[in-house]
């Protein structure tokens, strides 16, 4: 006789979900939940097959269950970057810009060319604080969530 087969409870349901938005490995995961990765695939379809697909008889891969999880991660990693964006963060600013609005930095070709009258190259001036405080004060993100 075998001995009585695994079975996951709302708890270790939720630290799988946990456990995919925090990014962690199939490894890690079976480890922190103390399966093989045969085990954590069979416990996967028994706990989640009907939310991921909408059909309860349908299997799905590890796969298919940590990209459905992880989204919630990656949702929260996206509002911090907004929020440090938002809150000031040059570097954010410039990397959500050319991430998402399509902007670079890249300089006219004229710009480029010019050179102080002693050779030197000009200085890169950082954005202007002042600047950022009015786009936050202007947009509608900021109007929703603080009003």
């Amino acid at each position: 006789m075998g001995r009585k087969p695994i079975e996951w409870d709302a708890r270790d349901r939720q630290i799988f979900k946990d456990l995919c938005a925090i990014f962690c490995t199939q490894s890690e995961i079976c480890q922190i939940m103390r399966v093989d990765k045969k085990t954590l695939l069979r416990l996967i379809n028994a706990n989640f097959a009907q939310e991921i697909t909408g059909y309860a008889t349908k299997r799905v891969t590890f796969e298919d269950a940590f990209e459905y999880f992880s989204a919630e991660g990656k949702k929260s990693l996206r509002r911090k970057q907004v929020d440090m964006a938002l809150d000031g963060n040059t570097t954010m600013l410039v990397w959500l810009g050319k991430c998402y609005l399509g902007q670079s930095a890249a300089q006219p070709a004229d710009e480029k060319t010019k050179s102080k009258p002693n050779g030197q190259k000009p200085k890169v001036e950082s954005a202007n604080v002042a600047n950022i405080h009015d786009f936050r004060k202007q947009s509608p993100v900021v109007k929703v969530a603080t009003g």
